[in-house]
């Protein structure tokens, strides 16, 4: 029982010095609960819509945040851009009030992938770079997928050179930890980079290394794939000799067989 009053009374000095939840801060963060796990997703953004409304009249920015915050990723769920995008836009002075670092660099990563999917890249490209500015030497993996996302923006925005500049950072941190899939998926971008670039050289030279970490690893589909890109690689750069001999090694091959998609471009 002693418990019990020592507990009641530290709740009210909290919510008399503001650190505690009023009762009408706590029925916002119900509802909250309520809308975040329903199944369907026009009800979620109803319920988000009150929750809003609830939390903005009663000046709690806690909920006001969270409220747009699931509104914004409801939106992007159903696909609809446009909505998520002015919510996330919404969103982003109000976590500047509350000093959020963490959630701050999430909206601006967020607010650059809906850019990146209507195919706004280098509007993209401005929100990941704020989203990195924000970083501190212990958010090495946030960093990692701020990288990526940026050098894809670059190589769509068709800005090769920037993008691999990206790239070169990511695969010497993933090859120093010997991380393989990584690795080879950093290669595989340097490669559609150095394409790009018509740099067919240097795209060779990551197409055999590619082959080579694979078959560490005896990744039958995706050393086929590499032979494939390697085939390309030899039409660009008029080397039919050597591409006669890819072409005959993926033939007899016992890996498994794919088309050679690039070879008719």
């Amino acid at each position: 029982m002693r418990n019990f009053l020592f507990i009641i009374l530290l709740l009210f000095v909290l919510q008399s010095m503001g650190q505690a939840p009023s009762p009408k801060e706590l029925a916002i963060e119900q509802s909250l609960q309520v809308a975040a796990s329903h199944l369907v997703l026009d009800s979620t953004i109803l319920l988000a819509q009150a929750t809003l409304a609830e939390s903005t009249s009663n000046n709690y920015t806690e909920g006001v945040a969270k409220s747009l915050q699931l509104l914004a990723q409801t939106e992007l769920k159903k696909g609809n851009f446009a909505n998520a995008l002015t919510n996330y836009l919404k969103l982003l002075p109000v976590l500047k009030k509350t000093a959020d670092r963490f959630e701050i660099i999430q909206t601006y990563i967020a607010i650059g992938d809906i850019h990146f999917l209507e195919n706004l890249f280098e509007q993209a490209l401005g929100y990941y770079t704020q989203a990195d500015s924000l970083l501190t030497a212990t958010d090495q993996e946030q960093k990692l997928v701020i990288l990526n996302k940026m050098a894809n923006a670059y190589y769509k925005s068709n800005q090769p050179n920037k993008a691999l500049e990206k790239l070169d950072v990511l695969y010497d941190h993933y090859s120093k930890r010997n991380e393989l899939a990584q690795t080879v998926t950093v290669l595989e971008k340097r490669v559609d980079n150095y394409l790009l670039q018509e740099n067919y050289e240097a795209a060779l030279r990551d197409n055999q290394w590619i082959i080579g970490l694979l078959k560490q690893r005896d990744h039958r589909k995706e050393i086929a794939i590499a032979y494939n890109n390697l085939a390309y690689t030899y039409i660009k750069l008029k080397n039919y000799q050597e591409l006669l001999i890819i072409l005959i090694l993926l033939e007899t091959s016992t890996a498994i067989q794919i088309p050679l998609k690039r070879l008719i471009y």
